[in-house]
């Protein structure tokens, strides 16, 4: 049977074969069409694979209520890192992805850079699970206040909602601010799934 998708601006909703309304996001602003279920599963695919970006508001508010949903009895489902030392280093890495910190750039991203953040970048790819860092971004205190490094993380991914410099990555190099948006919620996405939220 085939499905008949109705996109309207004032009520957006799709009819399956038995009559049962779904809310999707309209299309095209203020028109009223039916789409065949291939193209409908298509934008369906596109929507779900869409890299989300720290400039966006509603990815900023995402990744803070994730944040507000660590406490002190986190655990992680891999690597090496406490709670604590994951929120130090997220706090670090946020200071230097905002221009407050610069670290000079690594020989082997010289090399290799341009090509492992265009990988990173890929809308199916995620980071790596304990992929290497800088020593910059290792953190060795292994006992800290997590309420307080939670606030200062938060403070700092608020932070980008008025970003606007130009960015050189300690590995990557130069990146623009889509591509900075994009890399900063990769990043910050690995490490709260790391801590199970």
């Amino acid at each position: 049977m085939p499905i008949i998708i109705i996109v309207s601006t004032v009520n957006p909703y799709y009819k399956n074969a038995e009559g049962r309304d779904a809310a999707i996001t309209p299309l095209f602003g203020g028109s009223t069409l039916a789409i065949d279920a291939k193209l409908f599963q298509f934008w369906v695919h596109l929507k779900r694979n869409q890299v989300k970006s720290v400039l966006d508001q509603s990815s900023r508010n995402e990744l803070i209520n994730r944040i507000n949903m660590l406490d002190e009895n986190s655990k992680a489902q891999w690597g090496q890192m406490n709670i604590f030392q994951m929120l130090k280093h997220c706090v670090l890495c946020e200071e230097h992805y905002l221009g407050k910190t610069s670290h000079k750039r690594a020989f082997m991203g010289r090399l290799f850079g341009k090509a492992g953040l265009k990988n990173i970048l890929r809308e199916d790819k995620s980071f790596p699970k304990s992929a290497p860092t800088s020593t910059a971004f290792k953190v060795k205190e292994e006992i800290g206040d997590v309420e307080s490094e939670k606030r200062r993380w938060i403070a700092l991914i608020e932070e980008y909602g008025n970003y606007s410099h130009d960015f050189e990555h300690w590995f990557f190099g130069k990146m623009t601010k889509e591509q900075v948006g994009q890399f900063v919620y990769k990043h910050n996405d690995h490490h709260l799934r790391q801590f199970n939220v």
